[in-house]
């Protein structure tokens, strides 16, 4: 009698603990997809906040339905320099607007990951993976961001030459100064909130500014050879400061890009002094911007990180699996007057 009452108390606990270790086993599966699918789109917030410099700065726009996104300008009102009539109710004026469109396009990428690593469990060559195709995903949208901004029709070119290809002088005070009078001759806004680095969203206020995307070898020279040139370190307080601002100049804020082009053996003829190709000097391209000169997608939801386990690409025999990215994106000038582009050597 005692075995047998034993024995059922035995099999009644052994149950229990089977029962327990199912729903274990099945609440643990099902929360680990969640959690490993929140650490590895993790991976893409470095990138946006590190590697999208051109694009943070546009006027930005998510995707709809459709493959068109549209942005709206409305000019500034002019003065009311009339002194109002006592009980006569002056004209109303009229606000107007107009729409600049631009069409999206789709870009993506991806890895194959092979069996023995698991898409679906924190694996660091996955995550490896996810990092690498994270960083290639910002940087592609900028520099897709970067060559429709260039291409605007505002030009300045060092030394006042005519033309890139009689550029034979690197930056110099006297040229940002030129580029400045022109922009102010056009009424161009200054940037008074920037885009804080933390979110991507929100913004803080700053002095008022323009942005000056640069790369680092004409930062070089204005270190060396800029008398007015104001390290970011010496700012009287580092509150707003841009995640790639080096430095300033009169209204410009100086924002460093390795990304900013560069026209190879393209300027005047010489091969010592300034980069050259061996014949003709590099020509640096540089871009000063006002707030709304150019539009953009909105890359915190225009971009979206894929991950495919080898039971669901891998084929018959689930050899492998994928991480991968795809985004819709594009760029749009929207007032050529709110930006200009600037071209110099740099020194050797």
């Amino acid at each position: 009698m005692t075995m047998r009452l034993f024995s059922i108390i035995f099999s009644a606990l052994m149950a229990m603990i089977m029962r327990n270790i199912v729903l274990f086993v099945q609440t643990t599966d099902a929360g680990l997809t969640k959690e490993v699918d929140a650490f590895y789109d993790k991976t893409l917030i470095k990138p946006l906040r590190s590697a999208w410099v051109f694009g943070k700065y546009g006027q930005k726009r998510e995707v709809k339905e459709n493959n068109v996104i549209r942005f709206s300008k409305y000019p500034i009102l002019g003065t009311q320099p009339i002194a109002l009539t006592e009980g006569v109710t002056p004209d109303a004026q009229q606000l107007t607007k107009s729409s600049v469109t631009a069409t999206v396009s789709l870009y993506g990428g991806y890895v194959e990951i092979t069996e023995e690593c698991d898409i679906y469990r924190m694996d660091p060559v996955v995550a490896i993976a996810q990092e690498r195709i994270s960083w290639q995903a910002v940087e592609t949208v900028d520099e897709i961001t970067r060559d429709i901004i260039f291409g605007g029709t505002n030009a300045f070119y060092a030394g006042g030459v005519g033309g890139y290809s009689n550029v034979a002088t690197a930056c110099t005070a006297a040229d940002l100064r030129k580029l400045a009078r022109a922009m102010m001759i056009k009424t161009t806004p200054f940037f008074k909130s920037m885009i804080t680095a933390s979110t991507g969203v929100g913004s803080s206020p700053i002095q008022n500014a323009w942005l000056f995307f640069c790369s680092p070898q004409v930062i070089y020279d204005l270190e060396n050879s800029v008398t007015g040139w104001v390290n970011v370190t010496k700012y009287a307080t580092q509150g707003g400061v841009e995640e790639h601002e080096v430095g300033s100049f009169g209204s410009f804020r100086m924002i460093m890009s390795t990304n900013c082009p560069v026209r190879a053996g393209s300027g005047a003829s010489g091969s010592t002094v300034y980069a050259n190709n061996g014949s003709n000097f590099d020509v640096h391209k540089c871009l000063a911007i006002a707030p709304d000169a150019f539009g953009v997608v909105n890359a915190d939801g225009g971009i979206k990180t894929i991950r495919k386990d080898k039971a669901q690409i891998g084929g018959p025999l689930e050899l492998y699996g994928t991480a991968g990215w795809k985004a819709r994106y594009t760029a749009k000038i929207l007032d050529d007057d709110r930006m200009y582009r600037y071209e110099c050597a740099v020194s050797l």
